[in-house]
């Protein structure tokens, strides 16, 4: 005679409601199109309120890395509200004090280091560090605009 068990998952349903905004473009800043930017609009929703600290998380487009000097750049400027970036598993991190109704705009390097045929997308979201409940899971991905511009060249 065997025990008959049943297993589920728990997992918290995003709220309804969208928190943040979060908008991608590249640009080709190199003639052949190897050197590129990527300039992103994010900002907090709720009129009149700001965000707690918050993450931005871009992953890369296949075939790309980051510029680490261009990160350095917007770390240094203290005109924004970045605390810090960093790179992990071609994913750049970007950490903010807080993000507000009038919104943040940044922009960093990316280098193409392999010609990827087809590449996979990159996908970018933005959440509230320390309400990891309140999670704002819509993925914004940003290889068809970046694609079309980069095959430009």
């Amino acid at each position: 005679m065997f025990p008959m068990t049943s297993l589920r998952y728990n997992s918290l349903t995003p709220p309804e409601n969208n928190t943040f905004s979060l908008k991608l473009i590249g640009e080709c800043t190199s003639t052949d199109c190897r050197q590129r930017r990527i300039i992103t609009f994010v900002k907090y929703l709720p009129q009149g309120k700001k965000s707690g600290m918050s993450l931005v998380q871009i992953k890369m487009i296949s075939g790309t890395i980051a510029v680490q000097d261009s990160l350095d750049q917007i770390t240094a400027d203290r005109s924004n509200n970045i605390l810090r970036t960093d790179i992990e598993n071609n994913k750049v991190n970007i950490y903010f004090s807080e993000i507000s109704n009038a919104g943040q705009q940044f922009s960093f390097d990316v280098q193409q280091i392999v010609h990827v045929y087809n590449p996979q997308p990159g996908k970018a979201n933005v959440f509230d560090y320390y309400a990891l409940n309140f999670r704002h899971l819509q993925l914004t991905p940003f290889h068809k605009d970046l694609i079309k511009i980069f095959k430009e060249s």
